[in-house]
Order: C-alpha cells, then structure tokens, then sequence
C-alpha cells in the first residue's frame, strides 16, 4: 500500500462523502478558484476549511506514528537523511501541546506549498490515471505535509536541545554564565532566558498571530 493509500483511508474515516464525488467536487472548486488565480476572499475561505480539516486527521496520524514514518520513508526513498528518535515519537504520541506545536508549523509551510505545487502548477490531478486513480484535495495536502514535516521537526528539536541547555544553566552558576556568552546579547539576562522559545502557534486554545483567514 503506497503512503497516499494509507492517507486516503485516513481522511476516508473522517468525511462521509465518497472518494469520486469528493474528488468531482474538488475539481469544480478548482476550476472556479482558478478564475481568481488561486487568491482573494474566496480563496482564503477555501484555505480555511482545507486547514481545519487537516487539523484532525494530522493529530490522528500523528499520534499514532502513521505520520512520522511515512515522512521518514519519503526522504530515505531520496537518500536524504531523516530520524526521528523513539522518545520524540513517544513524545508526539503523548502530549497534545507538542503535537499541535509541530502541525501548526507544517500546515504554514505546506499552505505554501500546496497553492504553488498543487494548483498554480498542475500538481493535483482529477484525471490521474494511475493504478489508484486521483485523489481528492485534502488527502494531496496531508501528503505535502509529510514533505514540510523534516523542515519543522528539525526545528522543534533544535528548540527543545537549545530550551534543555537553558534549564541545565539554571541549575548550574558555572554553565549559566558560560550560556551568556554563547548566546547572542539582547541586553539584560533576563531577556535571554525569559524571553520564551518562538512557539507563538495558533491551537484551538492558543490563537496564533499572522494571517487571518476568512
């Protein structure tokens, strides 16, 4: 079963409406979103239903490790590195914060992504005639996330190694004054270790900064 099999299905447990009307209804919308150039009101309202649909289907697969290994196989197809060790996984599988932390992040990218690859380039296809046929918008979109899941959980490690070091610091004079030198001067210690991690994301309990959506 290919990744897009496994996304399909997913997003199947989560819309009633089958897979060719989704995809037939898809196509008409896209047809109509192409008249604007893929922008304006009724493209943001589009947007906005795309990300929030996402929303609960990418904390599904995410929890139960679906995603993360369907992104780890997607780039060692390409020989490009990508590990996700055994306690962040149990980490994304556990704590609901984490988890939205990271998918906020993805959904930003591959909203970007997806208007570029997808729709001003062709990428999505009704009439794809391969051996499982099209697939509707939504399952294409997760499958961009799993692409803009390395960039982000790279991040959301190096964040989490950089807020450890700062904690560790606390707990030691010696390696607290040693951390103040590495990092860079914004003026008074307490902004370097107060100031917080840029997790600034929008969660249904955390409304993120930054573009609005109609």
């Amino acid at each position: 079963m290919s990744d897009t099999d496994v996304i399909a299905e997913a997003v199947d447990g989560f819309l009633a409406d089958p897979r060719t009307l989704r995809i037939q209804r898809d196509a008409a919308l896209v047809a109509d979103l192409a008249l604007g150039g893929f922008e304006g009101l009724e493209y943001r309202v589009f947007e906005d239903r795309l990300l929030r649909d996402s929303m609960p289907i990418l904390r599904s697969m995410l929890r139960s490790g679906t995603f993360i290994t369907l992104s780890v196989q997607r780039y060692e197809k390409l020989n490009i590195p990508f590990f996700v060790s055994s306690e962040n996984r149990q980490l994304l599988h556990s704590s609901d914060a984490e988890r939205d932390d990271i998918i906020v992040d993805v959904l930003m990218h591959a909203r970007k992504t997806f208007r570029t690859r997808a729709l001003l380039k062709g990428g999505w296809n009704p009439n794809f005639r391969g051996p499982k046929g099209a697939c509707c918008l939504l399952t294409y979109f997760i499958g961009r996330c799993m692409w803009d899941f390395r960039r982000v959980y790279l991040r959301w490690v190096k964040e989490r190694q950089r807020i450890a070091q700062v904690e560790a610091a606390l707990l030691d004079p010696e390696a607290f004054f040693r951390l103040l030198t590495a990092l860079p001067h914004h003026g008074e210690p307490e902004t370097v270790l107060f100031s917080g991690p840029s997790w600034s994301c929008w969660t249904p309990s955390r409304p993120r900064p930054g573009p609005s959506y109609a």
